[in-house]
């Protein structure tokens, strides 16, 4: 079988539901938006989420997740892209451009996990009981879970941006 026969045959994936190409203005515009999001979401809670009742925690862990499923369906298509055409160098500088700009929007969300882990059993379990809040309890536990492994908030935020390279 030749190369080009073996490329025919090859499975595709339609990432339509994701982005209709590289250049696809929705790009741009999810990473842009997210991005102004991300910013405000760390004023307004950044430093806070300890005095927040369990109402305000469950609204911030909400924000929190449709933050990170942008950035998610953004890294999903540069990815399976990428899977799939590692060696076209076009594909190769859409993945490292978009794990630039995730990081760098991520980068101003990265204290919501650290601090999630700061917050006192106690204060986080009265937290946890307002509905709004309960329902994200597995993510606080499995975000918890590397509460004894965390850094400094500054050596996380260098180990955070450093990731890409």
């Amino acid at each position: 079988m030749t190369a080009a026969a073996s490329t025919e045959a090859t499975p595709k994936w339609i990432l339509d539901d994701l982005y209709l190409a590289q250049d696809d203005p929705k790009i741009s515009e999810d990473l842009d938006r997210t991005a102004e999001s991300a910013k405000s979401f760390a004023a307004q809670y950044q430093g806070k989420l300890a005095a927040l009742d369990g109402a305000g925690l469950g609204r911030a862990i909400k924000e929190y997740e449709e933050l990170s499923e942008v950035l998610s369906a953004v890294m999903s298509y540069a990815q399976l892209l990428f899977a799939a055409d590692a060696e076209n160098a076009q594909v190769a500088a859409f993945y490292q451009d978009m794990n630039e700009r995730a990081t760098e929007i991520s980068t101003d969300t990265l204290f919501f996990e650290l601090e999630l882990n700061r917050i006192e059993d106690a204060t986080l379990a009265q937290q946890m009981t307002d509905p709004t809040a309960v329902k994200y309890a597995p993510w606080v536990d499995s975000v918890r879970i590397y509460k004894p492994y965390q850094l400094d908030d500054e050596l996380e935020k260098l180990l955070h941006e450093k990731s890409v390279t």
